[in-house]
């Protein structure tokens, strides 16, 4: 009797263990996706920045051209103007360009932590 007693107590055992594991594989999961879902957030929060950063020294900028434009125009004016304009927009564009490159590095950089995470966890590296 206490034989058959401890072989169905040893049953119920394995039986609850294999409802844990296949609770904690569920719990992984979900933890899987949360770590994959921050770096999205934290990505998409710095483009965000990026956008007002840039609105801002776009402003900026503008603020500058109307004051220049209150000055009476002479040709080395014009000439500087079209300088500091042609100047302008380049830097920005390099900014832009900087920012976009950082972002896809970045990016690309995430991508490879979670291939090479997904291939330990399944003994391919």
């Amino acid at each position: 009797m206490e034989v058959k007693s401890l072989q169905a107590q040893v049953l119920r055992g394995k039986e609850n263990q294999e409802l844990l594991r296949g609770q904690l594989a569920e719990v992984q999961v979900e933890v899987d996706v949360i770590y994959e879902v921050c770096p999205l957030v934290d990505l998409t929060l710095r483009v965000i920045c990026e956008k007002i950063i840039d609105a801002q020294a776009f402003n900026t900028e503008l603020d500058g051209m109307y004051n220049d434009t209150q000055l009476p125009p002479t040709p080395a004016l014009e000439a500087m103007r079209r300088d500091l304009q042609e100047t302008k927009a380049s830097r920005n564009d390099l900014a832009l360009e900087n920012m976009r490159l950082k972002r896809e590095l970045e990016e690309a950089n995430l991508k490879r932590e979670q291939w090479a995470k997904i291939l330990r966890e399944r003994g391919v590296l």
